[in-house]
């Protein structure tokens, strides 16, 4: 009987810790977005949640994959958000990679392409 008992426990156990959650990095893209010869982009990070996030990651990058700027990790508490930005003189594609730790349903991204005197043309959503 105690062996019976010591598997069912063991085995309760595995399955207690095979089903709880697990702190995973959710990574979220935005599109690629043309970026004119006097323009700049701005990747946006947004805490949705009631509680601090870690944002793993925040990056500008090229068509090719290429990072062109971006921030280290840190702490974003809720209600508060943060970006990076790159001007350029040359036409250039771009888009932002933000990874976070928590759901998507608890943060926003987004990428804002503003003018040369820096007003926002236009911004699209991270998915």
């Amino acid at each position: 009987m105690k062996i019976r008992t010591t598997i069912t426990t063991a085995t309760l156990l595995a399955t207690l810790l095979t089903c709880a959650p697990h702190a995973r990095a959710t990574d979220l893209v935005t599109p690629l977005v043309s970026v004119g010869d006097t323009g700049s982009a701005l990747c946006n990070v947004l805490n949705a949640s009631k509680s601090q996030i870690n944002v793993n990651s925040l990056q500008l990058l090229d068509s090719s994959g290429q990072e062109l700027t971006s921030v280290p990790p840190f702490a974003l508490a809720p209600g508060r958000a943060s970006n990076v930005g790159f001007s350029t003189n040359v036409p250039t594609l771009l888009y932002c990679k933000v990874s976070v730790s928590t759901s998507k349903r608890m943060v926003r991204v987004s990428i804002l392409v503003n003018d040369e005197s820096g007003t926002s043309m236009v911004g699209f959503p991270a998915q």
